[in-house]
């Protein structure tokens, strides 16, 4: 799905499973200029997220993470 924010336009794809938070979907942005795919999943917001100077934000980050890589082990058993 796509909504806007403003004048800019976010990507969502909801209803993530845990076990696939890691998962990376190709996604296809296409203007008048061309189009251009990029690879992202939803550990790409936890990358910033980790970047953001505030601790609160951070420690939210790494709880994703580490959320994301319990849920894949737990998974694989």
């Amino acid at each position: 799905d796509v909504t806007e924010i403003g004048s800019k336009k976010a990507v969502q794809i909801t209803n993530i499973p845990a076990h696939q938070l890691s998962k990376t979907y190709n996604i296809v942005i296409t203007t008048d200029n061309g189009s251009a795919t990029i690879a992202a999943s939803a550990l790409s917001y936890v990358k910033v997220l980790i970047a953001n100077s505030q601790e609160v934000m951070q420690n939210a980050g790494a709880a994703i993470y580490a959320y994301s890589a319990a849920a894949d082990a737990y998974k694989a058993n």
